[in-house]
């Protein structure tokens, strides 16, 4: 597994935004073109880079190069996109505020990173099961908006890996501890290492990995 994280603060830039662009493949493209702030087309476009520059360190890309072998993005039925006729490659990819992630494996992956802003007392009493609701109260306040933020990136991690989103319901699953029994296992693991950031992954195996902090310049 590899797990990258990047800050996107150098898409400000008008001019590298742009000269950026053509590094990642024309589908990414239109997509950045739909976002109506230019905060989400930075996002979309560092997602699209860090995407290619995982790939290529698979020795892949998106691109039509010669330098790697070219693979095709194909979306699932629940929308989850995947590698078209490579089942050795999966990832998975999130952004919040000045940070992208992305997370490869050889076997289904999720990953999300949120800006920590909210102790998501509201949130909790919609989403979370009453295990987490508990703890989430009994936590001491100083450190209440950090363990909500934690435990929400655990929740979007294993939907995203799963590849169901939404469609399981939040509050139908705990994720206390760092296993989870479903229809499939999988494993979490949440880092601190971001200030002002929770970041998680979700894999079929325990995550042994850390993050790696990468330049996308």
């Amino acid at each position: 597994m590899e797990i990258y994280v990047a800050d996107i603060a150098f898409l400000r830039d008008e001019k590298v935004f742009d000269l950026l662009q053509e590094n990642v493949p024309e589908e990414r493209r239109k997509s950045i073109n739909r976002c109506r702030r230019i905060e989400d087309k930075q996002r979309s476009l560092a997602a699209g880079l860090l995407l290619e520059y995982g790939l290529n360190r698979l020795g892949v890309t998106l691109l039509p190069e010669l330098e790697y072998e070219q693979v095709f993005l194909e979306t699932g039925k629940d929308g989850k996109p995947y590698l078209k006729d490579r089942k050795d490659i999966y990832f998975n990819l999130s952004h919040s505020g000045s940070y992208v992630a992305a997370a490869f494996d050889t076997a289904p992956v999720g990953i999300d990173i949120e800006e920590i802003k909210s102790d998501g007392k509201k949130i909790a009493g919609r989403f979370f099961c009453p295990e987490e609701k508990q703890f989430l109260e009994e936590c001491q306040e100083n450190c209440r908006k950090q363990k909500f933020t934690e435990l929400w990136t655990r929740k979007e991690s294993y939907i995203k890996a799963v590849g169901r989103g939404m469609k399981i319901p939040l509050k139908s699953f705990s994720v206390l501890e760092n296993q989870i029994r479903g229809e499939e296992e999988f494993f979490f693991r949440s880092f601190s290492m971001l200030e002002g950031y929770a970041l998680s992954v979700c894999a079929k195996v325990p995550v042994d990995t850390k993050p790696q902090i990468v330049s996308l310049l």
